[in-house]
């Protein structure tokens, strides 16, 4: 046995890539918000889900596709009985955005002929097929107000100032002339601006760089100036003088030069108030503004994590950036929504696959391992001067597809699509009030999942996990060192972790993060309860469900996406030390169930070596890209890792040469279940080189 009395080096690596936990600027503690009230409105058995929108009241709208290129456009009451439908004919896509009272305004594309324009529109006739169209709708009863055409095609970002003037903000495949006067400054981001009664046009204005840019949300204040955010490629995207960043900025040669603007328009189209840039590798989410006037916009940094940042008014400088600690990807779903109260506290709700959202004032628990590892909801509340309120897992009646939110002081209606029978197709339409919570139940054990990537999803028998709260273990961290009995502790720091009162073998411990085995005990298809006890004090529970194997392989995290995985020499497999192809690669990873025999829990795996109970595949891309069918490589070794601790696997795999035209990747490790499904790792990538 090596390194008796220590960590062995993989789990000291396993330690290293996740004793991350994450610290938040906090204020005294506010009173916490969570779900006050969920309103069923409606259950659809179909692949296909009607759009959904909510008004700054609470009012919800669904657009369904009838008919060939027809549209209807429906309002309900909180039973989810419908009020009134209109109909739009000669539509292909369509959406649903408000004013500040509740007006309805529906924007998309049409056909050439089928649509129909009101009487006085400021265009009756379509520039071209998918032309880009505005309806404005009363919210009493749905009458058409004014329907006109636009002067491009394509869709844009919709909102409405304090007149009713109606802008929609185009990107890079839409153009149109400018107006004279307006803004030309390139083609890139196209403007069009209707007055309230949708019979002429404000202004028209384009502005861009030579590159690429792509606008992503717009907000307009009552006097009329227009707000646009997005992300740019253009090295000369127009800044102005005042602007608190006026290029992008320089950054390693390798890294694709792209960062978010923020600017704003005057009311008439004809100059930017500001324009300004973000930081290298940043793309912008969304934008809102608080009761002084100051943008807040939703951003994503180079390494996908969301956060909040607030502009001076002028665009001048920045007042705050506030770090939310929850990574966005498009692959997971939604982009995340914001809102702000007159009171000037931002809202912001989304949802994450991640485990590693760290709590504050929580008032639920993730609920991956009991729902198949899809996203989970989650709400993050900052006061006016950028100050965390709240920080919590925020979920509804279950795996939450969709949301929309709307906000007021004393509470907020948050819309969500569930998914209630993932085999049948079943979704569900709740609206959810949040509100303050007059006695929130007290939750310290926040989340639970797969140590190798930080996703969530049920647990397997000998599966190295971590645990992230708060207040769950000793302010200083503590790392386990191997008993003379030979097996990792149950305790360290006076700190426990009990699957259905078992304990199990501990790695690391803190406040806010325990990396631990779960037994090899755990019965598959079951449900387990996962408790932590610090300082004689149990926290709340988890229920986790649990599966026969939960496949994941452990990340670098200097490069996401990419194994942390030894060449065939022994070195680190990195980027500037790739895989020669034809040349073996190891991968470490955990979740592949049952061995035998049964190593006892916290043991250290010893020669011979325990057989691995359930086949394992490596998938890679198939060499014949035109099949369908899953390709997978011949695996020279899976099972326990020899000479470390019990739950960590090791798999070699010979990696053909026809991987480098994939770019090393991605690679996949499948497991076939007892009952001969199969369940499959997350995607991820190699570094590989002639």
């Amino acid at each position: 046995m090596k390194n008796k009395g220590a960590l062995p080096p993989i789990c000291l690596r396993v330690v290293a890539f996740l004793a991350h936990a994450c610290v938040i600027a906090q204020l005294a503690p506010a009173q916490p918000w969570g779900i006050s009230k969920v309103q069923k409105l409606l259950t659809i058995n179909q692949s296909v889900m009607p759009q959904a929108a909510l008004s700054p009241v609470g009012e919800v709208y669904l657009i369904n596709s009838g008919a060939s290129l027809t549209k209807s456009i429906s309002k309900l009451d909180s039973t989810g009985k419908t009020l009134f439908t209109t109909t739009l004919t000669g539509t292909y896509e369509a959406g649903i955005t408000f004013d500040s009272a509740a007006n309805v305004y529906v924007t998309g594309t049409a056909t050439i002929s089928g649509f129909s324009t009101t009487a006085g529109a400021y265009r009756s006739t379509a520039p071209g097929d998918h032309a880009a169209f505005v309806c404005k709708l009363s919210p009493a009863n749905g009458t058409v107000q004014y329907c006109t055409f636009l002067d491009t095609t394509g869709d844009g970002f919709v909102t409405v100032d304090g007149s009713g003037s109606v802008a929609v903000v185009f990107g890079p495949s839409s153009s149109g002339p400018s107006t004279s006067g307006a803004l030309n400054q390139g083609k890139n981001i196209y403007v069009e601006k209707l007055n309230p009664a949708g019979t002429g046009l404000v202004y028209a204005a384009s502005f861009g760089g030579s590159v690429t840019d792509y606008p992503q949300d717009a907000v307009a204040d009552a006097a009329g100036s227009l707000f646009i955010t997005g992300t740019t490629y253009s090295p000369d995207f127009p800044t102005t003088p005042n602007a608190a960043v006026t290029s992008i900025p320089s950054g390693p040669s390798n890294f694709t030069s792209f960062t978010s603007f923020t600017v704003r328009l005057n009311s008439s189209g004809s100059a930017f108030l500001y324009s300004t840039l973000g930081n290298l590798g940043e793309a912008a989410l969304g934008i809102a503004l608080d009761p002084s006037g100051d943008p807040q916009v939703l951003e994503q940094d180079a390494g996908n994590d969301v956060f909040l940042r607030r502009y001076k008014g002028d665009g001048s400088g920045i007042l705050f950036e506030t770090p939310l600690h929850v990574a966005y990807s498009s692959a997971v779903g939604e982009v995340p929504t914001m809102a702000i109260e007159s009171t000037g506290v931002t809202t912001v709700v989304g949802i994450t696959n991640s485990i590693a959202f760290p709590t504050y004032q929580a008032v639920q628990t993730c609920q991956f391992a009991a729902a198949d590892g899809d996203p989970n909801g989650f709400l993050i509340r900052v006061d006016g001067s950028g100050d965390l309120l709240q920080s919590t897992w925020l979920q509804g009646t279950g795996p939450t597809e969709l949301f929309f939110l709307s906000v007021s002081p004393s509470s907020a209606f948050e819309l969500v699509w569930s998914i209630t029978d993932p085999s049948q197709g079943a979704n569900e339409l709740d609206l959810l009030t949040l509100a303050p919570q007059t006695t929130p139940t007290p939750v310290n054990l926040a989340c639970i999942g797969n140590s190798a990537t930080l996703t969530g999803a049920p647990l397997a028998p000998g599966e190295l996990v971590s645990l992230f709260g708060s207040g769950i273990g000793p302010i200083t961290p503590d790392v386990a060192q191997l008993g003379s009995n030979d097996l990792f502790p149950t305790s360290i720091s006076n700190t426990q972790v009990t699957f259905d009162g078992v304990p199990a073998p501990l790695l690391y411990v803190s406040s806010s993060q325990i990396n631990a085995v779960t037994p090899f005990g755990l019965a598959p298809n079951t449900t387990t309860q996962v408790c932590v006890k610090y300082e004689g004090t149990v926290t709340n529970c988890i229920a986790a469900g649990v599966s026969a194997a939960a496949p994941a392989v452990f990340l670098n995290p200097a490069t996401p996406n990419y194994a942390a995985a030894l060449n065939q020499d022994g070195t680190v497999d990195s980027q500037q030390n790739p895989l020669h192809a034809g040349s073996i690669i190891t991968l470490f990873a955990t979740g592949l169930g049952h061995v035998t025999p049964a190593p006892a829990d916290g043991s250290v795996i010893q020669f011979p070596l325990p057989i691995q109970d359930l086949k394992v595949q490596v998938q890679v891309p198939n060499p014949d890209q035109s099949s369908p069918v899953p390709y997978f490589i011949t695996a020279l070794y899976v099972g326990p890792a020899p000479l470390e601790i019990a739950g960590l696997s090791q798999i070699n795999v010979q990696i053909p040469g026809f991987m480098l035209e994939f770019s090393g990747g991605p690679l996949m490790v499948w497991v076939t279940l007892p009952d001969g499904t199969t369940v499959k790792s997350s995607p991820i990538y190699i570094w590989i080189t002639q």
